[in-house]
Formats: C-alpha cells, structure tokens, sequence
C-alpha cells in the first residue's frame, strides 16, 4: 500500500482539495450519505453483539 502512495504524490491531496472546491450542498450532501451507514451500523452492532451474547 505504501508503495502505491509513493508511487503517485500528492493524489490524496489534490482529491481532497478538488471535494472541497465542489459548492457546500454537494459536500454536505456526500458527508451525509457518507456518515448514514456509519451511524446506523454503530447500533446494529451493538445489538447484534447483545443478541449474540444472550
């Protein structure tokens, strides 16, 4: 993995700059749909790891 990062410099950085240059709906937009399955896999785990345990 860390071959292929020094293999293209500076390509995690200039995809970051270019997300950020998008208008604020459409990064609002994508962090939301981003941050959904994360928050809604947080309580699913954790009553699949309580059912698993009882």
């Amino acid at each position: 993995m860390y071959l292929m990062m020094a293999k293209y410099p500076g390509r995690i950085e200039r995809s970051y700059e270019s997300f950020l240059e998008l208008p604020v709906p459409v990064v609002l937009v994508l962090l939301w749909l981003a941050g959904v399955p994360l928050a809604g896999a947080v309580p699913l785990s954790l009553c699949a790891a309580a059912l698993y345990s009882y």
